[in-house]
């Protein structure tokens, strides 16, 4: 007795060649992902203001993934997600990626004035790039201090109910909002300070937001910085206790990212100096950069004060 007409045809469908019965269920080809990773090059990083940091990850933070950046309270955690956020709206001719920042505020320490300092040294930049390199200057004009900050768009949530409320409305957000190239988080931790009941629910949790933000970046083909604190944590050696730090939120965080930097610096709230490491990443080598905080912003270590020539 023959078969079914339908096992019939599923058979064929499985055994016969050209057949693309995968594709149904979303699966795609090795040549079409590394086609998808090509066209992704083309795209420039975030840049920090800072080119040593910036060739720890072969041009800045880059797009379409998850980058951590961790360190001890003090270090310039914030400081740098508020010069990446001003720098994403740096044109394309001018190395940019000339887009918008969704700053999500976990801890209430969102400082526009420091931010607006930030982004006034950026443009006074800027224009001077245009000027010692001939570039358009008409550009340079159009990013002014008006339009960096109305590209960053910030929102802040007091504890994991609003920020995953938040979570869940930024796809709609972005289908209207497509200049946005750039979400910072800061920070992480911040959302659950106070989820310390549950811990396996906690990591139950942080994987789904871990899974929300790397389908936003990928799919949108933009940047997610999330910021972490550190805890204090000992151990003995020797014979002796020894204390150390290590990013909070466990084992379970730590693999959320694809990229982990550590920003440290002696004595913190004296120096201006810091050190930027590459702990962990998929793609990029271990490796350090030093760079300074100063007045303006995030910058290379001991770059000179610049003038733009007044006009004559």
């Amino acid at each position: 007795m023959p078969p079914p007409a339908a096992a019939t045809s599923s058979k064929q469908a499985c055994t016969e060649p050209g057949k693309k019965v995968l594709s149904t269920y979303g699966f795609t080809s090795c040549a079409d992902q590394l086609k998808a990773d090509i066209v992704g090059t083309e795209l420039n990083n975030i840049v920090t203001c800072s080119k040593a940091v910036d060739d720890l990850m072969e041009g800045g933070i880059p797009i379409s993934q998850i980058t951590e950046i961790t360190s001890k309270p003090g270090a310039g955690k914030s400081l740098m997600c508020l010069q990446i956020a001003v720098d994403a709206h740096i044109p394309i001719s001018y190395g940019g990626v000339g887009g918008e920042t969704l700053y999500i505020d976990c801890d209430g320490r969102f400082s526009p004035t420091r931010c607006n300092d930030i982004a006034q040294a950026t443009v006074d930049h800027l224009q001077y790039v245009s000027l010692i390199r001939d570039l358009p200057k008409e550009i340079a004009d159009a990013y002014d201090l008006k339009s960096v900050l109305s590209s960053i768009m910030v929102q802040y949530v007091p504890n994991y109910l609003a920020f995953f409320a938040v979570l869940h409305q930024i796809p709609d957000f972005l289908a209207t909002h497509p200049k946005v190239k750039l979400i910072v988080i800061d920070s992480i931790a911040g959302v659950f300070r106070n989820y310390r009941t549950d811990y396996v629910r906690r990591s139950q949790l942080l994987i789904s937001a871990q899974q929300i933000l790397l389908q936003i970046a990928t799919r949108n083909k933009l940047a997610v910085v999330i910021t972490n604190q550190t805890v204090t944590r000992f151990r003995f050696s020797q014979g002796k206790r020894e204390v150390y730090f290590r990013p909070a939120l466990g084992d379970s965080w730590g693999h959320a990212a694809f990229h982990r930097i550590l920003i440290e610096g002696e004595h913190v709230r004296r120096s201006t100096k810091r050190v930027v490491t590459v702990q962990k990443s998929s793609i990029y080598k271990r490796s350090s950069a030093a760079f300074q905080i100063t007045e303006d912003g995030v910058r290379a270590h001991n770059v000179y004060k610049y003038k733009i020539p007044a006009e004559s």
